[in-house]
């Protein structure tokens, strides 16, 4: 959160600054709308929030070639996050 102090009638710009791996989402709050337009007349207090989500990603696995087995591991992650995979192979087969 970032506090400022304006005099009456001067104009504060806002930014919102996205990290890696999450998503800007936009302005709310009693006065988002005009935040989300960068430059707030400040004639009062004024609130606004940014939100911001964290990106997720889809892991697929399959599977290839003329044996059978299993894979697990596979789902919707959030970004940074490590996950484990495994493959089994069928009974007298390899992987």
């Amino acid at each position: 959160m970032e506090l400022g102090t304006y005099t009456h009638g001067s104009d504060a710009t806002v930014t919102a600054t996205v990290n890696t791996g999450s998503t800007f989402a936009g302005w709310t709050g009693p006065d988002g709308t005009e935040c989300a337009g960068g430059s707030v007349a400040m004639t009062a207090d004024k609130s606004c929030t940014a939100t911001f989500t964290l990106n997720t990603y889809a892991l697929t696995l399959n599977t290839a070639g003329t044996g059978t087995g299993t894979v697990v591991g596979g789902g919707t992650y959030n970004h940074g996050t490590t996950t484990t995979v495994t493959a089994t192979a069928s009974t007298g087969l390899s992987f």
